[in-house]
């Protein structure tokens, strides 16, 4: 039925008009700026609430980063999610992405978003990341 529909056109005349009128390319810039200072505000928190417990992989732009925890540390991605949610913290544990029955360990860490998260927001959350992994241990 939606491959033999006419479309949306009002709301596909909506976003023509955006176009046309600079408003996309102006929305894109903002953003941009926007996401760049919470990867920065990111990265700057890990770093200093994390430091050697995990390695940043990737990074230079986009909305996620990926966090490897060190393997020396012994504690599964998956129970420093589970304490995190205890913290009020999402997380997505990377093994959960291995397949299954996979011969080489999985990578443990997670892949965090933080498009959707204020900068003001960003220091208090690593705060609590590391916190969940101190209970993991």
């Amino acid at each position: 039925a939606e491959l033999t529909s006419p479309g949306h056109a009002v709301e596909q005349q909506a976003l023509a008009d955006f176009i046309a009128r600079g408003k996309l390319a102006t929305h894109v810039r903002r953003m941009k700026r926007l996401y760049g200072e919470r990867r920065a505000a990111l990265l700057a928190a890990l770093r200093k609430h994390l430091g050697g417990m995990i390695g940043i992989v990737g990074g230079s732009a986009g909305m996620h980063l990926t966090v490897a925890l060190d393997p020396a540390s012994g504690v599964a991605d998956t129970a420093v999610a589970q304490a995190a949610a205890s913290l009020g913290l999402a997380l997505r544990p990377l093994s959960a992405y291995a397949l299954p029955g996979a011969r080489t360990p999985a990578w443990h860490g997670f892949v965090l978003g933080y498009a959707a998260v204020p900068t003001r927001s960003i220091d208090a959350a690593v705060k609590k990341l590391r916190q969940a992994i101190e209970l993991a241990r």
